[in-house]
């Protein structure tokens, strides 16, 4: 898979061939090609092995991107396309879209149209790099539209999942509180 990230302040292209049968993918950057095993350790962390040695990423997924740490320092790694582009979706409108965070592969849908849903329920499960990132609902309501499939590639902005919010919820996506 092709990728055009953004690393801190700095642009790379990034293309990852399938694992080989010993599990070592093929990485390879503006600057270099490396053998790789990468391995998803839960919670939140990435094994790198190379030529006998082992590296420990640390990975948390948040609204611009994903920050990845590795020795101690961390970096916010975005979709470089992205990253340039205006935020789609209409968050504080009267319906929601779920989108990935980062390029992916669906790997299951766990929702259907019709399907009701409360603020943080699972929807949509994507793989990217061999880690898994749930996607879920940012408020209660109703999906009203699932526009993808099992297997299909997904990139920030695609919207994977809609969601017509419930009457009872406020702007912020929390049910009301008695005051009303």
């Amino acid at each position: 898979m092709n990728y055009d990230l953004k690393i801190g302040d700095s642009e790379t292209a990034v293309d990852v061939t399938p694992p080989d049968d010993q599990g070592y993918a093929t990485v390879t950057t503006d600057e270099t090609t490396r053998r790789l095993r990468i391995t998803a350790l839960p919670p939140h962390r990435l094994r790198l092995e190379e030529a006998g040695r082992a590296e420990d990423l640390y990975v948390a997924r948040c609204a611009e991107g994903m920050w990845v740490w590795s020795r101690g320092r961390g970096r916010l790694v975005q979709d470089a396309a992205a990253a340039k582009a205006p935020r789609r979706g209409r968050g504080g409108g009267p319906s929601g879209d779920v989108t990935p965070p980062m390029p992916a592969v669906v790997q299951e849908i766990l929702v259907e149209v019709g399907s009701s849903v409360e603020k943080g329920a699972r929807l949509v499960i994507v793989s990217a790099m061999k880690m898994e990132t749930t996607l879920v609902a940012p408020y209660p309501g109703t999906v009203s539209a699932v526009n993808t499939e099992v297997g299909a590639k997904v990139a920030p902005g695609d919207i994977l999942v809609e969601i017509e919010k419930a009457d009872d919820a406020d702007k912020d996506g929390d049910k009301g509180g008695p005051d009303e």
